[in-house]
């Protein structure tokens, strides 16, 4: 008797796996949103999910891409290369890492460049979506852990009469990874910004960032000369005893003129390095904060939380701001990072966040919050999460009081990593916002 009750049990245990199994199977079946230019929505569309649909990517601006390099020869066989130049070790991840991605609605053309002045050995990925001759551009940058995939969801709505660019930072998602930490710095990941933006030479922008991308986007009207920067922090400054150096009274220089605080170059003419001020139209900032002060205690208790995590799951992260999120979406967000030497930029970011004067870029980031506060024309939307555990509500109050301008929208019961929680109404909202149709100020 007792062992027909044991055989029982064991059947019983077999059938719940082969239920769970199934059920997994069943879950596997990815949705590919399709846009409907009709009615302006994302509407699913059933696909059996395949690792061997391997999708080949299209590489179609030559312009900005140079594959027969050294350097590319040996990234593209091994995988990692020490440059002499750049005096680091640079890392690839293969293409096949990504397969099956398409599934998941990251279906669009990979774009690659490798051509910014200083930096040739490190290839950097980007999307380039919707009509090149549009009026408007769309910049977006992602923040800490992610990459471009986060934006999926609402690139087919931000797309509709608009250019969309969305690249990766070096470190993360398709781009280049650096293998030491400490090659990271504030100004590196804005200087190659400013370089990608001027080499596509794109205008009429619209800037919507998140996280870290948000604390960059801010600075970026401001350059990267640094003997220039020296020079415009004592002539704002001149017969101004304010800490901050500058005087609203007094925005213009010894010749009368504004001083031109978004356009210079290198003394070597050949790479140029222009602030945005003159290319930018409009803001979304997502959770952010702006760099040069304190951003609080959440985001000091998540820098002291990587340090004693080896090899961080960047999935598992996600998963618990997005618990609604299937494990083939999540899976993605893991497959950019081989193993840890892949991913030092997670460790290095919030160590790098320019908090004080010893910080690098803090002079930088003082010139930007000026010119936000004083110079600044352009519309603005602060987006907060009352449920993120950063940023959120806390710096929300900074930045509305130093952007000139702007307006807010509260996110409630959302954490952190918006884009894939309410992707839809957060895509209807930027867009509604910038056609003059007010919005609610609480989503």
């Amino acid at each position: 008797e007792n062992m027909e009750r044991s055989q029982v049990t064991i059947y019983k245990k077999r059938r719940t796996k082969r239920r769970k199994r199934s059920k997994r199977k069943k879950n596997n079946t990815a949705i590919n949103y399709i846009y409907n230019e009709n009615n302006n929505t994302t509407q699913p569309k059933e696909s059996s999910y395949n690792n061997e649909n391997i999708t080949e990517y299209e590489i179609n601006n030559e312009s900005y891409y140079n594959d027969n390099t050294e350097v590319e020869k040996q990234l593209n066989l091994n995988s990692f290369y020490y440059s002499d130049e750049l005096n680091c070790t640079i890392l690839r991840t293969p293409e096949h890492s990504f397969s099956g991605i398409e599934q998941t609605g990251y279906n669009f053309h990979s774009h690659y460049i490798n051509t910014l002045p200083e930096f040739e050995d490190l290839r950097l990925h980007y999307l380039d979506v919707g009509d090149k001759n549009a009026e408007n551009t769309y910049l977006l940058i992602h923040g800490e852990m992610t990459w471009s995939y986060i934006y999926r969801k609402m690139i087919p709505y931000l797309s509709k009469n608009n250019r969309v660019i969305v690249p990766d930072l070096i470190g993360f998602g398709k781009s280049d990874k650096i293998k030491e930490e400490s090659f990271y710095s504030f100004e590196f990941h804005r200087k190659i910004l400013l370089l990608f933006i001027e080499k596509l030479d794109l205008v009429n922008i619209t800037i919507v960032a998140q996280d870290f991308g948000a604390v960059l986007s801010l600075s970026l009207i401001i350059g990267s000369n640094p003997d220039y920067n020296e020079e415009l922090l004592l002539e704002m400054g001149e017969n101004n005893n304010t800490s901050s150096g500058y005087n609203v009274n007094n925005k213009r220089n010894k010749n009368n003129e504004y001083l031109n605080i978004d356009k210079f170059k290198y003394e070597d003419e050949s790479i140029l390095t222009f602030g945005i001020g003159d290319r930018l139209d409009q803001i979304v900032l997502i959770n952010g904060c702006f760099p040069g002060i304190d951003p609080g205690i959440g985001y000091l208790m998540w820098s002291v939380y990587l340090r004693y995590q080896p090899d961080v799951q960047v999935s598992k992260t996600i998963k618990r701001a997005c618990p609604r999120l299937k494990r083939y979406e999540l899976q993605y967000y893991d497959r950019p990072f081989i193993n840890s030497d892949y991913k030092s930029a997670i460790y290095a970011t919030p160590n790098i966040y320019p908090k004080n004067e010893s910080s690098d870029s803090y002079k930088v980031c003082e010139l930007a919050r000026n010119w936000w506060k004083y110079e600044w024309e352009g519309k603005s939307l602060l987006i907060a999460s009352k449920k993120d555990p950063l940023f959120g509500v806390y710096s929300l109050n900074d930045l509305k009081n130093t952007i000139n301008k702007s307006e807010t929208l509260i996110l409630e019961n959302v954490g952190n990593f918006v884009q894939e929680i309410v992707p839809t109404p957060l895509s209807q909202s930027i867009l509604l916002h910038f056609k003059d149709i007010p919005i609610t100020s609480k989503l």
